[in-house]
């Protein structure tokens, strides 16, 4: 299993749920897509929350960006 290519992450969209790698994760995040992620116990979203959003800042950041809307192919380039 691959994170950066499985789509192992559930969410749920505007088109109901969606398997999405990491990559198209932050990408829908970046477009407001996403509802919620499936399977997380109410314990653990915020940790997650914070997860996500440091990593795609840290990315951001290392590129000189400032926009978090980028497509799946900028995030899953820039996580490699």
């Amino acid at each position: 299993m691959n994170l950066l290519v499985d789509p192992l992450l559930r969410a749920v969209t505007d088109q109901g749920q969606e398997p999405l790698s990491l990559p198209a994760l932050l990408a829908a995040l970046g477009d407001d897509r996403v509802h919620h992620l499936v399977g997380l116990q109410r314990h653990q979203a915020d940790a997650f929350h914070v997860f996500l959003c440091y990593l795609a800042g840290a990315i951001l950041a290392r590129d000189g960006q400032t926009d978090p809307v980028q497509d799946e192919d900028y995030w899953r380039q820039r996580l490699r």
